[in-house]
């Protein structure tokens, strides 16, 4: 039997619930390595992708590899019935028809178990290969979700730009106006969390791709999951935007650009 506890529910609460507007089912691989799931968004734009790793949780047992295909949103309604101190707890046979979700409050005096129907979901593994990206952003949560807000408040697409020691989120708003927001590196703040680092491959290198704002603002929702965001790309490569939490795991996006009208 598949078996593990959290000890704290809000780590999964939070994780699924940054998903859940994005992907309405999705299989979860367990292996003894942690769990894993890969979906699709309903549009076919944006790949999600989570690794929950079995050293972040407190036991985990899983035998044999098997597959759970869960409904995202009834998981995350599910999830939300925890207290944050609460303990969390999944279980399931690898041939049965259920998950099965306990919760305990730190005191022992209350639990509350749901079982969870598993779904079949078709659904084939996308190879992700091995990619040298041209340039890297990593910048504190707080600021890149404070930019992709003020920009999903005045249109639909943006180009991100980033040369060499800078990025900068570029709108053409559909009323007539602009807007630009540039961000300089900054490596001077004590903990490495807060600093700013953009890296590019060569001294000359710019890459200018346009995204719709509107994913961008469902991944910033990731920002509650960990203190820093990474951003790679690559020209004409989809944007891969990855939130590490450590040994617990990590939760990444990769977004198509848009192709924009000469």
């Amino acid at each position: 039997m598949f078996s593990a506890r959290l000890k704290e529910a809000s780590t999964l609460k939070k994780v699924i619930d940054t998903i859940k507007d994005l992907v309405n089912e999705a299989n979860f691989l367990c292996t003894s390595d942690g769990l894993q799931m890969q979906a699709m968004d309903r549009s076919h734009v944006a790949l999600i992708c989570l690794t929950l790793l079995s050293d972040g949780f407190v036991e985990y047992n899983c035998p044999s590899d098997f597959t759970l295909g869960l409904n995202v949103s009834l998981l995350s309604k599910i999830l939300k019935c925890a207290e944050n101190s609460d303990s969390l707890r999944l279980e399931a046979d690898a041939d049965g028809d259920c998950l099965n979700v306990t919760f305990e409050s730190p005191n022992g005096q209350r639990t509350s178990t749901f079982e969870m129907r598993r779904t079949d979901i078709d659904t084939d593994h996308i190879e992700i290969p091995d990619t040298e990206y041209q340039c890297s952003v990593k910048m504190p949560c707080g600021q890149f979700k404070k930019v992709v807000g003020d920009l999903g408040l005045l249109g639909e697409t943006c180009s991100l730009s980033v040369k060499k020691g800078e990025v900068v989120f570029k709108l053409t708003s559909e009323v007539g106006g602009n807007a630009q927001f540039a961000l300089k590196e900054d490596r001077t703040a004590k903990r490495e969390v807060d600093q700013m680092t953009v890296d590019v491959d060569t001294e000359d290198r710019c890459v200018n791709m346009s995204f719709a704002v509107g994913y961008l603002g469902q991944f910033a929702k990731t920002s509650g999951i960990s203190e820093q965001v990474g951003l790679f790309m690559s020209n004409e490569m989809p944007l891969y935007i990855t939130y590490d939490m450590g040994d617990i795991g990590s939760v990444g996006y990769y977004l198509a650009p848009k192709i924009m009208d000469d």
